[in-house]
């Protein structure tokens, strides 16, 4: 193949469509070799080539062929006189490409070799004959595409039916050599650990949690760490799936046969019948009676939890729900916690990601509430419409929308028409042209830019007429749709109170289009019928799964201030109803105004949207709350059953089930400073909570702790507060420290950010030690109003006039400590109120130095006094010194939990 080129520059443009293209038959290797040796025998110059890579001509828009468009740019600068492609159908296997593309050659005033035949095609604009034979090679090019995909499969199917190897992407564990498919020895062991692990009841999202180096319940974390997946092919993951394992687990071929389907992608067939297994040539792994166990294992977790269908599933909301933070699906999730309740929410699928890497910020939802609030929403909606006005102008605007594309439509084809005869003409007046004529060369120049522009516009205009067929066709659908539609939406709230769960999920996926949910809790319902998008900002606090907790009765009890503060930063948000003290110190409200400023006075979507934004919002206790208890209060005070443990567990709860808590966390105290003095009673009135809480769908926990002493060292308001922001730095009491990690801890795994509480207690200890805590706890209080100066700077707060040590004269070990007298005597110093109307003193307190256990010298201070009144600090100092009692035998230090109480029964320690 010899042309007089006189030195031409050569581009050359190579594509494929497919992996096995680019290594077997038209390879790029293969592709670019021919033509080297054109240019090579042409003695040109080789200026570039262009590799399209998995580029289907056929499947790919032209104008997104970034290689084949770069490379006319560079023809259209002279940088390159020939193109060099393998055959037509590497340029363009449709005929609207072709028009395109041949304008381009004409452009760029270059021409084509194709390397299969050696044919080199200079492009003739004038010539109809060409243009003519052009599109029917075009159309012959895409038939025979289509007729090599039915050969191929043809192919295939038929050596699936006798066991050959029919290529594609081979299963783990399994390579091809020498033309044979043989098992990779050292993968065959973590096929078989795959096996028992499902053979022993695992799951498969456990089985490839387990594998990816990651802890399992009950398995703990792999010995040796992660297996190192082999990548069997370019778009593999080299981490472990759900859907590996599902393949390795229920794929024959492992079992020595082969499946194929007898009509289309056998993956996409749902038809079974259709799928056919034939023995293989492959060596088998696993034995046929392996292989039947794994399939019993299989339909046995079928029979015990069946998989939900499409209207089988009881989520409403499925294949509805998209994330507005990072576009995708919302899947549904059950879970059981540690307590074995069950719990059915909805999480973005890029929450968590298979590499353990952080997924998207959006919240998970509480099913039944975001189903709640969604159906709620379309009621009032449907049930405001004026749908006998909006019926003729919905019916309206689509027979216009629909009448302007059909308009749309008949223009571009009478546009074609008149192109195509001005095509015709142009080829004609330039066939007519003399060349003879003084003004031939220019004539001929402007004809031919002419027909340029005429056959890009005639491409440009079969691609809209195409779109516009399309929307045609799909306005015509909504029009078919409209009245049905709308006939469901206004009987929307009968037909759906009135229908099984399976037709109400049917009638919602008539009706919505799709619904977005973004992480600040706006929701947008998008209707399929367009009347107007429904868009609402949903209270995340009553659709996320928000958790509380309560602290009743003890003296020096500030664990509101620290748990609430940690188990916000670990992610559970913390929506706490507290009140004022009256009694022995302020309440957890009165705490907190120490903080110069802070309130809980405020609008409940200001408290909404503190717990949105910063997990955490402390309010008052309001009227509108359980407002029945405050009267049967009164009835129990005249009928002397203010101590009856049901009535006491009954006004509890209510306020906390009122308050909308999703997971009660209950810290029951017992002792001489509690309100219940015996823990027998402690116990009592825990099941009580617990089990009215659990039956009326709240996960409640109960743990009883120790109030025969004050909790911590500090009583007075300040002054707790202050212990409060030592314990968030990691340096407060022992005990009171203890209290709060196993209260959180509890409230993290009713939360799902833990597993157990072993876990749940090392993600608190991590977010005391790293500071985390306390910045919750100054986001909180600024949030409120309050200045978060005070927590860094703690000697801002109230300060007493007067302080005091109190020593005593006896020495030994500390035998008891009557934390009720120390509550008295932090009273008469002013720290809590006798009546409602007592004004509280922040500044004043008391703070111990000995507890139970702790050796005392005689002379040594026991505590300190913090007064504002000499009178009352010397009163203070008596009822301390009484309080205390000290022996000379030694004593074992109290313990600090005496149990928990859960749905399952008590435990006591």
């Amino acid at each position: 193949m010899n042309f007089n080129t006189n030195q031409e520059r050569y581009a050359i443009l190579v594509r494929v469509s497919t992996d096995k293209q680019a290594n077997e038959g038209d390879s790029i290797d293969m592709q670019v070799n021919r033509a080297m040796d054109i240019i090579r025998n042409n003695n040109g110059i080789h200026y570039k080539t262009y590799i399209e890579s998995g580029v289907s001509a056929t499947k790919t828009n032209i104008e997104d062929r970034y290689e084949l468009i770069e490379a006319f740019n560079d023809a259209r600068k002279g940088l390159f006189d020939v193109l060099i492609v393998y055959a037509r159908d590497r340029l363009y296997r449709k005929v609207v490409d072709k028009h395109i593309i041949f304008s381009w050659v004409g452009e760029s005033k270059i021409d084509l070799i194709f390397s299969q035949t050696g044919e080199r095609f200079k492009y003739d604009p004038d010539d109809p004959e060409q243009e003519f034979m052009e599109d029917i090679k075009a159309s012959i090019n895409r038939l025979e595409s289509a007729k090599t995909r039915v050969r191929v499969k043809t192919v295939r199917a038929d050596k699936a039916k006798r066991g050959e190897d029919n290529g594609g992407n081979l299963p783990y564990g399994y390579i091809r050599t020498e033309n044979k498919i043989v098992p990779v020895e050292d993968e065959i062991p973590i096929i078989k650990e795959i096996e028992e692990l499902y053979l022993a009841g695992y799951g498969l999202h456990s089985i490839a949690r387990w594998l990816n180096g990651d802890e399992v319940k009950k398995l703990g974390i792999r010995e040796g760490g992660r297996v190192n997946k082999r990548k069997q092919h370019a778009r593999s993951s080299e981490y472990w799936t759900k859907d590996v394992i599902k393949t390795i687990l229920f794929n024959p071929f492992y079992t020595g046969y082969r499946e194929y389907s007898t009509n289309g992608d056998k993956r996409l067939n749902k038809n079974k019948a259709e799928i056919k297994i034939a023995k293989g040539q492959h060596t088998a792994v696993r034995s046929e009676g392996r292989h039947r166990a794994i399939q019993a294992m299989k339909n046995k977790k079928s029979r015990e939890r069946k998989a939900p269908n499409f209207y089988n599933t009881t989520f409403l909301l499925s294949g509805l729900l998209f994330c507005e933070e990072c576009g995708e699906k919302f899947y549904s999730r059950n879970s059981t916690r540690a307590n074995g309740n069950r719990y059915s929410y909805y999480s973005c699928s890029s929450k968590v990601t298979q590499t353990g890497k952080k997924g998207c910020e959006n919240h998970a939802y509480k099913k039944e509430t975001l189903e709640a609030f969604v159906v709620s929403e379309l009621k009032n909606y449907f049930n405001n419409m004026p749908f006998d006005s909006l019926v003729k102008d919905i019916t309206s605007e689509l027979n216009n929308k629909n009448k302007q594309a059909q308009i749309d439509y008949n223009n571009v084809e009478k546009e074609i028409k008149a192109l195509d005869r001005g095509k015709a003409s142009m080829i004609k007046a330039i066939q007519s042209l003399d060349p003879a004529d003084i003004l031939y060369d220019e004539l001929k120049n402007t004809y031919e830019e002419e027909l340029r522009n005429i056959i890009t516009k005639l491409a440009d205009n079969r691609v809209r007429l195409v779109d516009l067929k399309g929307k045609i066709e799909e306005q015509q659908h909504d029009i078919n749709l409209k009245d049905d539609i709308i006939e469901k939406m206004k009987n929307f709230s009968r037909v759906f109170e009135s229908s099984p769960a399976h037709l109400k999920k049917a009638l919602l996926d008539e009706i919505i289009d799709k619904i977005e949910l973004s992480k600040e809790g706006n929701i947008n319902i998008n209707l399929k019928v367009k009347l107007k998008q429904i868009e609402q900002r949903a209270e995340l606090v009553k659709l996320g799964d928000k958790r509380d907790f309560i602290n009743f009765g003890g003296v020096g009890d500030t664990t509101t201030l620290i748990v609430g503060p940690i188990v916000a930063a670990a992610g559970v948000p913390v929506a706490k109803m507290s009140g004022r003290g009256l009694g022995h110190t302020g309440g957890t409200i009165d705490k907190l105004e120490a903080f110069k400023g802070f309130s809980v006075d405020m609008a409940i979507e200001k408290f909404i949207d503190n717990v949105n934004k910063i997990k955490i919002a402390i309010g008052g206790q309001t009227a509108n709350l359980a407002p029945a208890d405050k009267k049967l209060y009164a009835l129990r005070d005249v009928t002397a059953t203010v101590d009856s443990i049901s009535l006491i567990a009954g006004s509890i709860m209510s306020k906390k089930i009122a308050s909308g808590a999703d997971a009660i966390v209950l810290d029951v105290k017992t002792g001489s400073g509690a309100f219940m003095k015996d823990e027998d009673s402690s116990f009592e009135l825990a099941k009580e909570m617990v089990d009215i809480g659990n039956n009326v769908g709240r996960n409640t926990v109960a743990v009883i702790t120790d109030m025969d002493q004050p909790l911590g060292y500090a009583v007075g308001n300040a002054l707790e507060v202050k212990e409060a922001i030592d314990t968030l730095k990691g340096e407060g009491p022992k005990d009171l420290t203890e209290l709060c990690l196993v209260l959180g801890s509890h409230m993290l795994v009713l939360g799902g950010k833990a597993e157990n509480a072993k876990e749940a207690r090392k993600i608190l200890k991590d977010i005391i030690d790293s500071g985390k805590g306390l910045e919750k706890l100054k986001e909180l209080v600024k949030a409120q109003g309050g200045a978060p100066s005070f927590v860094d700077e703690p000697s801002l707060f109230e300060s007493a006039a007067i302080v005091e040590p109190v020593t005593t004269s006896d020495s030994g070990f500390v035998k008891g400590i009557k934390a009720d007298d120390i509550g008295k005597a932090a009273l008469v110093l002013g720290a809590g109120r006798e009546t409602k109307e007592s004004e509280i003193d922040l500044a004043v307190g008391i703070i111990l130095h000995k507890k139970i256990g702790e050796f005392v010298k005689a002379g040594e201070s026991i505590a300190t006094i913090y007064a504002n009144h000499p009178e009352k600090q010397k009163t203070a100092t008596k009822m301390i010194l009484e309080a205390y009692e000290i022996t000379k035998e030694e004593i074992k230090p109290r313990k600090l939990i005496k149990g928990i109480v859960t749905k399952d029964g008590i435990e006591r320690y």
